[in-house]
C-alpha cells in the first residue's frame, strides 16, 4: 500500500470518528438537558401506545379536539392540535422505537402513579436514545461506503463546524421566525424581514431543530446528509435508499428532500434516473411518503402535489420511452454540459435550494392577503423553517466539499484539514457541553415533571373556563395516561358537556 493510499485511509476513519464522537457527545448532553415531558414527547408516546389502541387513540383524540372548540380556543391552537391527530403517520419508525420501548417497560395498573412516572420516564429516555443511535448507526455504515475521502472529510468538518455555530450566545425563537403572527400582520411583512430572520437557522437552528437535538425532525437530518454525500458521491442508487430510511423517520421531511433532488436530477443528471436501481430506489421513497406524509392534504396542497408528482412520472414516463441509444448520449452530453463534476451538482443542488426556498417564500408573502393566515403560519413553520435547519449541515458539508476540490491532494493538505476537523469537534463539545452535566440523567427531572403533571390533571380537569395555552402538555399526559390505563376518556370537559353551546 501507498504511502498516499495508507494517509487517506486514516483521513477516512478520523473522519467518521470525529463526525461520531462530537455528535454522540452533543447529542447526550441536549437530551440530557432537553429530554422532558414536554408536548412532543409524550405525543410520540401517545402514537407507540395507539399502535396497540388505534380506535381508543381516535376517541380520545376526537374529544380533545371538541373540547377545545367548546372551550372556544384560538383557532391557531387548535389547528395545531388537529394537525397531530392528522398526521401520526409522519414519525413511523420513531413510533415503533417507542413502541418497543415501551414493550420493554409496559405499565402495570396496580403498582401505583410514582411507578408509573417511573416507567414513562425510562420509556422516553430508551425510546429516545434508540431513535438518535439508529440514525447515527445507518450514517456511519454509510459513511463507509462513500468513494470520495473529500467527501468523508467535507462532513466531518460540516458537522462540527455546525457544532461549533450550535454553541451561539442566540438561539432564535421559533415563533419570531413565523411571517405572520398576532403581532405582526400581514400587511406589515416583507420578505426581506421574513429572510432575515430565517436566515438564522442557516447559522444556528437552535436546539429544538439542530441536527444534534432528539425529536424525529433532528434524527431525520442525520440521514438526509448522508443521502446527499452518497448522491454527490456519485451512489445514486443508495441516496435514495438512505432518504427512505429518512422518509421512514419524518415523512413529510422527507417529501420535500426526495422534491427537491428529483427536481435536480431532472434539471441536471437526467441520465441517472434510467438506472433500474435508481428507478427502484425512487419508488420505494414515493411509496413510504404516499403511506406515511399526510401533512401535504392538510395544508391544502394535496391537488398541487398529485400535480407535480403526475408531471414528473409523464416527464419521466417519456424519457424512459424514447431511451435510446441516441437519446441516452445527448443526455449524457447534456448533463455533462450542466455538471462536469460531482462538485458541480453539489453547487447545482444548494443553488436550486436557495432559489426555490426564496422563491416560495417571496410567493407566500404576495399571496398572504389572499390565503387563511393559519394556514399560510403553518405552511412556512412546516416548510421554509424546517427545512431550512434540514439543509444547514448540508450547505455547509457541500461548501467544504467543493472547497477541497479546488485544493492539491498533499499530505499536509489532509492533515491540516483533518485537524481543523478535530480542532471544530473539540470546540464544538467543549461550547455545548460546558453548561451541562454530560453525566447527569434526566429521568429524576423526567419523573418530577410527571408528577406536576398528574397534579394539574387531577386539579384542573375538567374545565370550566378556558385555560391556558401552557396546559398543552396536560392535555397529552392525560391522553397517554388514558391509554396506559385503558380509559376510554380524557376528562378535558364534564361528561354532561355534549350539549354545550360551542
Amino acid at each position: 500500500m501507498t504511502a498516499r493510499a495508507t494517509g487517506v485511509r486514516w483521513v477516512r476513519v478520523f473522519s467518521i470518528a470525529i463526525v461520531s464522537l462530537c455528535w454522540l457527545a452533543i447529542y447526550w448532553s441536549t437530551l440530557c438537558a432537553a429530554l422532558t415531558p414536554d408536548d412532543d414527547s409524550l405525543y410520540l408516546q401517545s402514537t407507540a401506545s395507539a399502535l396497540q389502541a388505534p380506535a381508543r387513540m381516535q376517541k380520545l383524540e376526537d374529544e380533545l379536539i371538541e373540547g377545545l372548540v367548546q372551550l372556544r380556543y384560538s383557532d391557531y391552537l387548535i389547528h395545531r392540535v388537529t394537525l397531530r391527530v392528522d398526521y401520526k403517520s409522519n414519525y413511523g419508525a420513531a413510533s415503533y422505537l417507542q413502541y418497543l420501548a415501551g414493550m420493554l417497560y409496559s405499565p402495570d395498573p396496580d403498582s401505583g402513579i410514582s411507578a408509573y412516572h417511573q416507567l414513562v420516564a425510562e420509556r422516553a429516555l430508551v425510546g429516545t436514545a434508540l431513535g438518535g443511535l439508529a440514525c447515527l448507526a445507518i450514517l456511519v455504515a454509510g459513511l463507509c461506503l462513500v468513494r470520495d475521502w473529500r467527501l468523508q472529510l467535507a462532513v466531518a468538518l460540516g458537522v462540527t463546524l455546525a457544532a461549533v455555530l450550535s454553541s451561539a450566545p442566540f438561539h432564535p425563537e421559533f415563533q419570531a421566525l413565523l411571517p405572520l403572527t398576532p403581532e405582526r400582520p400581514a400587511d406589515q411583512m416583507s420578505w426581506l424581514g421574513a429572510a432575515g430572520r430565517a436566515m438564522l437557522f442557516f447559522i444556528d437552528p437552535g436546539p429544538e431543530f439542530s441536527v444534534f437535538g432528539v425529536t424525529p425532525r433532528s434524527n431525520f437530518i442525520l440521514l438526509a446528509l448522508l443521502a446527499a454525500v452518497l448522491r454527490w458521491d456519485g451512489r445514486t442508487a443508495l441516496s435514495y435508499l438512505a432518504l427512505a430510511a429518512a422518509i421512514m423517520v419524518h415523512a413529510s421531511a422527507g417529501l420535500m428532500i426526495l422534491s427537491l433532488f428529483l427536481f435536480s436530477h431532472m434539471i441536471f443528471r437526467r441520465s441517472e434516473l434510467f438506472a433500474p436501481k435508481v428507478i427502484a430506489a425512487i419508488a420505494a421513497c414515493v411509496m413510504l411518503v404516499v403511506q406515511g406524509e399526510k401533512l401535504t392534504g392538510i395544508l391544502g396542497l394535496g391537488a398541487l402535489a398529485v400535480a407535480l408528482a403526475g408531471g414528473a412520472a409523464v416527464l419521466l414516463f417519456g424519457k424512459l420511452v424514447r431511451s435510446s441509444t441516441v437519446w441516452r448520449r445527448r443526455f449524457m452530453a447534456m448533463d455533462r454540459a450542466l455538471a462536469g463534476s460531482f462538485s458541480s451538482l453539489v453547487v447545482a443542488d444548494i443553488g436550486l435550494f436557495l432559489l426555490l426556498w426564496n422563491g416560495s417564500l417571496a410567493l407566500i408573502l404576495a399571496c398572504l392577503v389572499y390565503l387563511d393566515p393559519i394556514g399560510v403560519a403553518y405552511f412556512w413553520s412546516q416548510i421554509h423553517s424546517r427545512i431550512a435547519a434540514i439543509w444547514q449541515p448540508l450547505i455547509f458539508t457541500g461548501a467544504a466539499f467543493v472547497v477541497l476540490t479546488r485544493l492539491p491532494d498533499e499530505r499536509h493538505v489532509r492533515r491540516y484539514l483533518t485537524g481543523l476537523a478535530a480542532i471544530f469537534g473539540f470546540v464544538g463539545v467543549i461550547a455545548n457541553t460546558q453548561a451541562r452535566d454530560i453525566a447527569c440523567d434526566p429521568r429524576p427531572r423526567y419523573v418530577a415533571m410527571l408528577a406536576q403533571l398528574e397534579t394539574r390533571r387531577l386539579q384542573d380537569l375538567p374545565y370550566e373556563k378556558i385555560p391556558s395555552v401552557q396546559d398543552e402538555n396536560v392535555w397529552y399526559y392525560a391522553m397517554l395516561f388514558a391509554l396506559d390505563h385503558g380509559l376510554d376518556r380524557l376528562g378535558i370537559l364534564p361528561p354532561d358537556s355534549s350539549d354545550r353551546q360551542r
